[in-house]
C-alpha cells in the first residue's frame, strides 16, 4: 500500500499570495479600528486629571445600620470619594453620610425610581466619569477585598 501526503495549502503562489494578502488587510483593518483608541488610551488618558483617583458609585435604601461602616473600611483601603444614589430611603441615612457629605467624601443623590439599580449606574457614569480614574460599582452589603495590598491605589 502506497501512502499519499498532500500539502495543507495549493502550490499555485498567487494562492498563496491571495492568502496573504487576505490576512494582512484584516490585521489593517483592526489596526486602523483600533489603533486611535489604542493612542487616546496610552498617551491621553494617562495624563488626564482626575478629580480622584478612585471611586466607588453605590444605590441603597435603608441601608443607614451599614453605612458608617462600609463607607470608613472603603476610606482605609484607599477610596478618595463615594457617589451614593438614594432610592427613596425612609431611614437616617442623612445623619450618617451628612458629615461624609461636608467634608466632600460623598456625592448624595436622591434617585426615586423603582429598581432604578442600572438606571442610577449609567447616570453615575455619565455624569462622573470623566472625574475618577477608576470607578467601582458595588452594593451596600458589598466590601471591596484586597489580597496583596493595604491600598487599592
Amino acid at each position: 500500500m502506497r501512502l499519499k501526503f498532500y500539502k495543507a495549502y495549493p502550490e499555485d503562489h498567487w494562492t498563496i499570495f491571495q492568502r496573504i494578502a487576505h490576512n494582512g488587510m484584516a490585521l489593517f483593518a483592526l489596526l486602523y479600528q483600533w489603533l486611535p483608541t489604542l493612542f487616546h488610551y496610552l498617551l491621553c488618558k494617562r495624563n488626564k486629571e482626575y478629580a480622584y483617583e478612585t471611586a466607588i458609585c453605590m444605590i441603597f435604601k435603608n441601608e443607614s445600620q451599614l453605612l458608617n461602616e462600609w463607607i470608613e473600611y472603603h476610606l482605609l483601603i484607599g477610596i478618595e470619594h463615594f457617589y451614593l444614589y438614594n432610592n427613596n430611603s425612609t431611614d437616617n441615612y442623612l445623619e450618617i453620610i451628612q458629615p461624609y457629605i461636608d467634608k466632600g467624601i460623598v456625592t448624595l443623590i436622591d434617585w426615586p425610581y423603582d429598581h432604578g439599580q442600572l438606571g442610577a449606574y449609567k447616570d453615575c457614569y455619565d455624569r462622573y466619569a470623566g472625574q475618577t480614574h477608576w470607578l467601582a460599582y458595588i452594593d451596600a452589603d458589598e466590601f471591596i477585598n484586597l489580597q496583596n495590598d493595604n491600598s487599592i491605589n
